[in-house]
């Protein structure tokens, strides 16, 4: 059976010269949510699992998951067009491998939504990868939905416990231990905890989608879609941050001469500007994971009486069901409630 996305991105391909391109299920900022805009593998083929990618070759097609989505795979993939497979227990250079790419052909991948060491595992493997300037899989959908664009809100210092400029503060001085220029925060979470901001541009995480760069001594420079950003936002951020668009972020990587970035959670894209203009790398874990993980006082005690709302919340719910228990009440019926 013919499949017209398939067909359409397999032209491309051609195009530009790429025997196979490869489509994760991920986004620029390498989380497990992502925003409709990045649902690119679950447009190409259906799959909606929280993980897995797809490879797409000029005869045949693969897209892999782990165990957990066995059954899914099957019920949501195209089997005519699509080989099933379990990333669990094949790599995808062994796949790749079987299925005999050809001597010379090269495989695509957009560098902002893999890590440098995936691609560095599949080049040590013998294949030819080359990074497209723009997602083939985005050439070919048409009604692809926007990027979201949801404001941005304060986060209560009452319940953070520090300000964003104590944060900044810190995080200052362990840059200037490390002896470099800047580093460059990725992950959504982490420019949230730093900032004490809260967003809505993915659902079930209140973050923003940004990257941040702090430097050993001024103001962060924040690159974030402006529309998110309202007046009494800036007013309380700026006296410590500086706006831009997320387009201006390579620019001002060059302006420095090291860099600390963490490449495990970064995307290759960004080590590769660094390479590319000869810019020293510090590779190093996220520095604001381990601070955020120790708990202030505020912290602590917001969490407690979290948990007490939710202790009541669920004794009234173990009330309801004793008391309607029987009274044909369906296990649907019991999500619901």
């Amino acid at each position: 059976m013919t499949n017209k996305k398939l067909d359409n991105l397999r032209k491309i391909m051609a195009k530009q010269g790429f025997e196979g391109f490869i489509i994760p299920r991920t986004d620029e900022y390498l989380g497990e949510y992502v925003p409709e805009c990045a649902e690119r593998l679950a447009w190409l083929t259906g799959f909606t699992g929280s993980a897995g990618y797809a490879v797409v070759l000029q005869e045949t097609a693969v897209v892999m998951s782990d165990g957990r989505y066995t059954i899914q795979l099957a019920d949501q993939v195209d089997q005519e067009n699509y080989e099933l497979g379990n990333s669990q227990t094949q790599k995808l250079s062994d796949w790749l491998k079987e299925a005999c790419v050809p001597e010379g052909g090269v495989i695509g991948y957009d560098p902002k939504l893999h890590t440098s060491g995936e691609i560095t595992a599949l080049e040590e493997a013998g294949f030819i990868l080359k990074a497209v300037t723009k997602n083939l899989i985005d050439v070919v959908w048409a009604d692809r939905p926007c990027a979201p664009s949801t404001p941005v809100t304060l986060f209560s210092e009452k319940y953070a416990g520090m300000s964003a400029q104590e944060k900044i503060k810190n995080l200052q001085a362990d840059i200037k231990k490390e002896r470099v220029d800047a580093v460059l925060l990725t992950m959504s979470d982490s420019i949230a905890w730093l900032l004490n901001i809260r967003g809505n541009d993915l659902p079930f995480i209140p973050v923003c989608l940004s990257y941040v760069i702090v430097p050993v001594a001024g103001k962060v420079q924040w690159f974030v879609d402006a529309h998110k950003i309202d007046e009494t936002v800036k007013l309380v951020l700026e006296e410590h941050v500086e706006f831009f668009d997320e387009d201006k972020i390579e620019s001002y990587l060059k302006n420095n001469n090291k860099i600390w970035i963490d490449e495990k959670r970064s995307s290759v894209y960004f080590k590769n500007i660094l390479q590319e203009n000869n810019i020293e790398i510090l590779n190093k874990e996220d520095p604001c994971l381990l601070p955020r993980a120790c708990k202030n006082e505020a912290e602590v005690t917001a969490m407690k009486q979290a948990h007490i709302r939710d202790g009541v919340a669920f004794v009234k719910f173990q009330k309801w069901l004793e008391e309607n228990w029987g009274k044909g009440i369906t296990e649907i019926g019991v999500e619901k409630k």
